[in-house]
């Protein structure tokens, strides 16, 4: 009887641990948020960017009946397509899928990961 009033604890208890961490998980910042604007601030370091190339970020949060997540709008002052490139194939590498636009003439990226957008990237001419 023992042995059984522990096992049913144990089950209750993990349990309701499970469930307290499924929660907390749902309403954190998601992986792919932090990990595209990680990739992004990366890339954009060793291209010897610095802060006076960067015209505009917003950050804005986005809802669907799957969750929340994070998009960032962001311009940039960069006109090198080596180094847009090099920042299309960063994010393809990290599992995004990048969609090449143009609006006013500018180059603008869109990183997605399913059919969420977590970045709008605006690419302007100095």
């Amino acid at each position: 009887m023992r042995k059984l009033f522990f096992s049913l604890i144990l089950v209750i208890v993990g349990s309701g641990l499970w469930w307290a961490l499924a929660n907390v998980a749902r309403f954190s910042v998601k992986k792919w948020d932090a990990k595209f604007e990680t990739v992004l601030r990366s890339s954009l370091s060793s291209s010897g960017l610095s802060n006076q190339d960067l015209v505009s970020s917003v950050h804005e949060m986005k809802r669907d009946r799957d969750g929340e997540w994070v998009t960032h709008k962001i311009t940039l002052q960069l006109t090198d397509s080596k180094k847009m490139n090099d920042l299309e194939k960063s994010f393809e590498e990290s599992g995004a899928k990048v969609e090449r636009l143009k609006q006013n003439d500018n180059p603008v990226f869109l990183v997605r990961r399913g059919n969420r957008i977590y970045q709008e990237i605006t690419f302007v001419r100095p």
